[in-house]
C-alpha cells in the first residue's frame, strides 16, 4: 500500500464495523475542535477583564504545546495497558472536564486565582487530547491499513467543521448570556463523547497483546537517521514557523479587533477566516504537492502567502496603509491559504525525502513523518503565543508583527540555501544486526521477510513520538 496515495474510493468498502470506528472518531475531533477553537476569541477578553496580562496570555496558551512535548514520553506505554478504547474515554473525559474549568473561572475574584487555576487547567487538558490524539492514531492504523489517506482526511474534515462551529456557536452563546456557558456547554459534549465513542468503539479493538508488540525496547537508529537527512530538516524548520505563526494570533488578535468595534460574533468569524482557511484548503494543497508541484515548491509559495498575508493583518509598521477591518481579514484569508500550502507541501516533500533515502513507502515511514512533523508543530505552537504575549506587551501588536515576517523569511532562506547547495546525503541504513529490535518476527528469531528501517510497528510509531516529546 503507498502511504502517498489512498485511493479515494476506498471510503465505499468500509464495512460497517469500520463505519462505526469512523464516527466514533469524527465525534471526537468534532468535539475537540469545537472547545479548541473556543479558546482563541473568547478567552483573552475574559482573562484581561479580570486584570491577567497580554504577556500571561500568553504563557496560559503556550503551556499546552509545551505540557503535550513534554508528556508523551510517558503515555506510551500507558496506553498500550490500558488499551486504545479506555484511552480514548479518559482522555475526553478529562478534557471535558477542562473545560467545564475554564468555563467556571468566570467566578475567579482575583487575577492570580484566575491565571494559576488557567495554567492547570491547560496542562491536564494537554494531557488529555494527548492521549486522545496517540490512540486515534494508532486506532486508524489498525483498523483502516489499506485507507488510510482517505480516513484522515474524513476525520480532519470533522475537525475543520468543529473549528469552524466552536468560535461562531460560541460567540452567539456569549452575546446572550455570559463567558461560562459556551465553555461549559462544550465541556458538557466531550463528557457525553467521552461515554458515547466507547459504545461506538468494538471493545477489544486495539490493544498492544492484539497487536503482539510491545514498547519496552526500541529501536531508534532509523529515527536518528531520518534526521540526517537535510530535506527532513529544511521541512521541520518549515513546520516549526509556520506553526509558531499559526499559534502567534491566538492570544493577540482578538485585542487588536476590538479597535474595528466588532461585536463578539464577528470577531469569531474573523478568526474562522484564518483558521478555516487553512483547514479547507490543506487537502487541496496535499493533492496539489502529491501530482502537480513539488512539495518543496509548494512549501516556498505558501510562506511567500504568509508573508504578504501577515503584512496586512496588523499591518505591519512600514506597510502604510489606513488600519481597516477588510485589509485584516484579507491577510488572514491569504496567510491562512499559506498555510495550508506549507503543512501540505511538507508533509509530501518530507515523505518523498525518506522513501528517496531507502525508506519503504508504507504505514511505519508515514508513522515516523507524522511523529517529526508533530513534534516541530508542538515547538511552534509553544514558542508562537509565547513571544506574541511578550512582544504584544512591549511593542504593540504592528511592531510584533516584525516577528512573524523575520521567522517566515528565515524559512524561505532555508529553503533557498538547501536548494543552492544541493546537499548530497547517503541514504540511511538499516540498524546493524545486534542493536536492539523491537519487530515482533526479528524478536523470535526470525528475519523479517523484507529489510525495512522502519519495520517497528506501531508501538514505535509511539517510540518515535517519545522521542521528540
Amino acid at each position: 500500500m503507498s502511504v502517498l496515495s489512498s485511493s479515494p474510493a476506498a471510503s465505499d468498502k468500509f464495512t460497517w464495523k469500520q463505519w462505526r470506528i469512523l464516527i466514533a472518531l469524527g465525534l471526537l475531533h468534532l468535539s475537540r475542535a469545537m472547545g479548541k477553537s473556543l479558546q482563541a476569541p473568547l478567552y483573552p477578553p475574559e482573562a484581561i477583564s479580570k486584570g491577567v496580562s497580554p504577556a500571561s496570555i500568553g504563557a496560559i496558551f503556550s503551556i499546552y504545546e509545551l505540557t503535550v512535548f513534554l508528556i508523551c514520553p510517558f503515555l506510551a506505554k500507558i496506553i498500550n495497558r490500558m488499551g486504545y478504547t479506555m484511552s480514548i474515554h479518559l482522555g475526553m473525559l478529562l478534557t471535558g472536564m477542562c473545560y467545564i474549568s475554564i468555563g467556571l473561572l468566570d467566578l475567579a475574584t482575583s487575577a492570580d486565582t484566575f491565571l494559576w487555576v488557567s495554567l492547570t487547567t491547560r496542562m491536564v487538558e494537554a494531557v488529555g487530547t494527548a492521549i486522545v490524539y496517540m490512540s486515534v492514531f494508532a486506532v486508524v492504523l489498525a483498523s483502516f491499513p489499506n485507507s488510510v489517506a482517505c480516513t484522515y482526511t474524513i476525520i480532519e474534515f470533522c475537525y475543520g467543521c468543529g473549528s469552524i462551529i466552536g468560535p461562531v456557536a460560541g460567540s452567539i452563546l456569549l452575546q446572550d448570556t455570559n463567558f461560562m456557558v459556551p465553555f461549559v456547554s462544550v465541556g458538557a459534549l466531550m463528557l457525553l463523547v467521552s461515554y458515547l465513542a466507547p459504545c461506538l468503539l468494538p471493545q477489544g479493538l486495539v490493544s498492544s497483546s492484539a497487536l503482539g508488540r510491545e514498547t519496552d525496547k526500541m529501536n531508534f537508529a532509523s529515527v536518528v537517521s531520518s534526521l540526517r537527512i537535510t530535506a527532513v530538516q529544511v521541512n521541520m524548520v518549515c513546520i516549526a514557523v509556520t506553526t509558531s505563526v499559526y499559534s502567534f494570533y491566538a492570544p493577540v488578535l482578538q485585542p487588536h479587533l476590538l479597535k474595528f468595534q466588532l461585536s463578539p460574533l464577528e470577531i469569531s468569524v474573523t478568526f474562522v477566516l484564518m483558521f478555516g482557511t487553512a483547514m479547507v484548503a490543506m487537502p487541496i494543497a496535499g493533492q496539489i504537492s502529491d501530482k502537480f508541484v513539488p512539495g518543496l515548491l509548494l512549501t516556498a509559495i505558501g510562506l511567500v502567502a504568509i508573508f504578504f498575508g501577515s503584512m496586512f493583518i496588523g499591518p505591519a509598521p512600514f506597510v502604510h496603509v489606513k488600519v481597516i477591518w477588510p485589509a485584516c481579514a484579507a491577510g488572514l484569508v491569504v496567510a491562512g491559504l499559506g498555510m495550508a500550502c506549507v503543512l501540505g507541501g511538507c508533509f509530501v516533500d518530507g515523505i518523498s525525502a525518506l522513501i528517496e533515502h531507502g525508506y519503504d513507502d508504507d504505514l511505519e515511514t508515514f508513522g515516523l513523518m507524522t511523529a517529526l512533523f508533530s513534534a516541530s508543530y508542538s515547538l511552534g505552537s509553544f514558542v508562537g503565543p509565547f513571544v506574541s504575549g511578550l512582544l504584544y506587551n512591549s511593542l504593540g501588536f504592528r511592531a510584533s508583527t516584525y516577528f512573524v515576517l523575520l521567522s517566515t523569511l528565515f524559512a524561505l532562506v532555508t529553503i533557498l540555501a538547501y536548494v543552492i547547495v544541493g546537499a548530497v546525503e547517503k541514504p540511511p541504513t538499516a540498524p546493524e544486526p545486534g542493536k536492539e529490535v523491537s519487530c515482533e518476527s526479528e524478536r523470535n528469531g526470525k528475519k523479517p521477510a523484507k529489510e525495512n528501517p522502519l519495520d517497528i510497528g506501531i508501538d514505535c510509531i509511539y517510540g518515535s513520538a517519545q522521542l521528540f516529546y
